[in-house]
Parts: C-alpha cells; structure tokens; sequence
C-alpha cells in the first residue's frame, strides 16, 4: 500500500480527539455518508449485493419479507404504500408488482437515480422522492407505510418521535405502520468492532487509506455506535452509525402516544414468531 504522509498532512490532534474517547451520544458524522459521490456509489453496490445482509437485505430474506406483507395485507391495486428509506426501490419493486400504488423516499441520490431507472427498466409506475422523510408532510395519502431493515433505531429519541407523528399523519385512518428494530437481546450477539485497517482503495475511499473501527455502547441509552476513522492523505473524517435497541414495551408506549395500537409482533418481517429471547422485533401497528 502507498505509504500514507501522515505527519505532514494529517491534523494529528483531530485523529487522536476522535478515535480516543468515547464521544457524547449522538454526535453526528462529520459527513452524510449517503451524499458524498463515492461512498453512495459503494453503498448502491452494497443494497444490489444478492448474497449479503449489508445495506439492504440478501434478495432470498427480501423476497420473503414482502411475500409475507403481500399476503397478510392482501396487497393489491387499491392499496397506497409509502416505502420509507427505500434505498434503490428493491422492496417498492416487489410490492409494485402486485398492484399496490408505490411511493418511496430516500436521502441518497445515487440510490434514487437506480430505482427510478430500474422502475422504468421494469415498466414499474413508482414515484420516487428524494429527500428526508423526517421532512415529509404528508395527509392521510396511505394505507401502508413501511421502515424496514432496523432503520428506526438508527436515529435519537426526538427524532425516533418525529418519525411516528409523521407517520400518523401520512397514514389514512385505520392505516399500517411497519417497521422493525433490535431488541435489547441483541446487545450479547453483537459483533464489537476494535481495530485498525488499510486498504489501496475501498468502501470508503478510492485512494489508500487507513480506517479506525471501534464500537461503543451506552449502557443508559441501550445504543449502540459504530465509528468508522478514515485516514487519508490529505484528510481525517470520522463516521458514526448508531443503532437504539428496544424492548417491547418501550415501544409499545411510545407508539401509544401517538394514537398507535400495536396489531402485531413478529422476530422478523417474513412472518417469524416472536419469543422473548428474540434479538429483533418487526411490528404492526394501526393507526387509531
């Protein structure tokens, strides 16, 4: 591997701030991963993987996720279906293609770019966003809206909040809310990240690079981070991914605030049965 100028380029100060101690709760990334034109390009690859559980699901747990939401909901051409976090549409794809009224919102504009030409590929009518759904403002346009893949606990309380009352107002009356965490089940099955890495050019970076992975968990908090220290030449960022874990009846009260009932519990989308030594929990819940 090139061999990386560090002491000349490289804020030493910065680096050992960062990789150090163990930052607040919540700090953010010093980018949006998901804008910068590289890592989005990676993270594309990653959801289009067929094989692996990396940004989206293997295509195998895929298919039998919405099989099992199409035939519990009787999903068809009556139904409106908002897919929240859609990545590249691989789920809105599915749920089009057994008639349902598809729209589906996501941050990355790489990600969005690839389903809107995939839909058009796939002569699938999907109207795709790009943009925040913590901005969406949408009336009672719904009878389902899905967030898949554990993407609720990847943001903080208010926003975890924000989220379900956005929810609710996006949803008819009497509408779906389907979403999945991981429990608190979870925290002795974690993989634990702790060391350093180099690579000519990689996920996060084109150029040579080195990369501080360490996890930090917050006990009160029952959260987890992942912190990804990218070293380059030229430049230190450091990158956090955090994942809240739940249990039942946090959720449960939560949901209950905002005029939520839960109607069901599962291990996994697919339809798994949920016990209490589960490490995740998919729920369906109804708009009161």
């Amino acid at each position: 591997m090139k061999e990386l100028n560090i002491n000349k380029n490289i804020d030493l100060i910065k680096l050992i701030n960062d990789i150090s101690p163990k930052p607040e709760l919540y700090t953010p990334s010093d980018d949006k991963f998901w804008d910068d034109e590289y890592i989005s390009t990676q993270m594309l690859a990653a959801h289009l993987n067929p094989n692996i559980d990396g940004a989206s699901r293997n295509f195998k747990t895929i298919n039998a996720i919405t099989n099992n939401l199409i035939n519990y909901f009787n999903i068809n051409e009556n139904t409106n279906l908002l897919d929240m976090g859609c990545g590249p549409g691989l789920y809105c794809e599915k749920f089009a293609q057994a008639g349902a009224n598809i729209t589906g919102i996501d941050l990355s504009k790489t990600s969005i770019t690839h389903a809107i030409n995939s839909a058009k590929d796939n002569c699938l009518e999907i109207k795709y966003i790009n943009d925040s759904y913590l901005d969406m403002d949408f009336q009672e346009e719904y009878d389902i809206i899905t967030l898949i893949y554990y993407d609720f606990g990847s943001h903080y309380k208010n926003n975890q909040e924000l989220i379900i009352q956005n929810v609710y107002n996006a949803l008819k009356p009497k509408g779906y809310f389907i979403f999945d965490v991981l429990t608190t089940n979870f925290k002795n099955k974690k993989n634990k990240l702790n060391n350093w890495d180099s690579f000519e050019e990689g996920f996060w970076n084109k150029s040579p690079y080195a990369i501080l992975s360490k996890t930090f968990y917050y006990e009160d908090e029952t959260t987890f981070l992942d912190q990804y220290t990218v070293v380059t030449e030229n430049n230190i960022k450091t990158y956090r991914i955090y994942e809240k874990l739940f249990t039942s009846n946090e959720l449960e009260e939560m949901l209950k605030k905002y005029g939520f009932e839960i109607i069901e519990k599962w291990a996994d989308l697919d339809g798994t049965p949920f016990n209490e030594n589960s490490t995740s929990l998919s729920l369906v819940v109804q708009k009161a």
